[in-house]
């Protein structure tokens, strides 16, 4: 795929620039030069070759290891999860004896939500005495019927707390906070509403 492709396709991510004069490739790195300036972005190609988004801009070189995860087949489509040493946790690919690893997969957008959500109300001395998130979402048709969007509905009950708080501690943690969500492509958008109960 050409660059003039990328930035078609990616409009949005580079819509202030114009066709560029000079592009060239460098392993997960692309430079280009325009008007005597060069600028440089690392993208993720591999990401947009297979899924078709648009690469995440500003991206960290840097990485770190995180625990290994055993998945243990168990009968039938019943898989047994978890860190080598920790709980384990039941998933099945029909969803009949425990949640799909789709279903997962929402639940974990969903926690790692509500554990930051958790943590600024306690910083904001509003902790939380309930918490509830139901999450609705809608999936792409065609295989592999990826997500295309989510919208966590919270219910939180936080004596103290006002609505513009709350609404502020989700904002932060799924378009900040969040590893889960920010693990996702971009145009799988997450979305949310809030409802709050002293």
């Amino acid at each position: 795929m050409g660059l003039e492709a990328i930035f078609i396709l990616c409009q949005i991510t580079f819509s202030s620039w114009q066709a560029p004069g000079a592009a060239t490739y460098a392993g997960l790195t692309v430079i280009v030069t325009y008007r005597g300036w060069a600028a440089t972005r690392s993208i993720q190609l591999l990401m947009f070759a297979k899924v078709g988004g648009c690469p995440m801009r500003d991206q960290p070189t840097e990485t770190i290891a995180h625990t290994p995860i055993d998945v243990e087949w168990v009968d039938g489509l019943n898989f047994e999860t978890g860190r080598p040493d920790g709980p384990k946790a039941r998933i099945d690919g029909d969803a009949r004896s425990a949640p799909s690893p789709f279903d997962m997969l929402l639940a974990a957008i969903a926690t790692c939500s509500a554990v930051d959500v958790l943590t600024i109300l306690e910083k904001q001395r509003t902790p939380a005495r309930a918490l509830h998130v139901r999450v609705e979402a809608n999936r792409v048709q065609a295989v592999p019927r990826r997500l295309a969007s989510a919208v966590l509905h919270f219910r939180i009950s936080a004596p103290g707390a006002t609505i513009e708080k709350a609404t502020r501690a989700i904002e932060l943690s799924v378009t900040k906070y969040c590893s889960v969500r920010s693990s996702l492509i971009p145009d799988a958008p997450v979305t949310w509403t809030v409802e709050l109960k002293a």
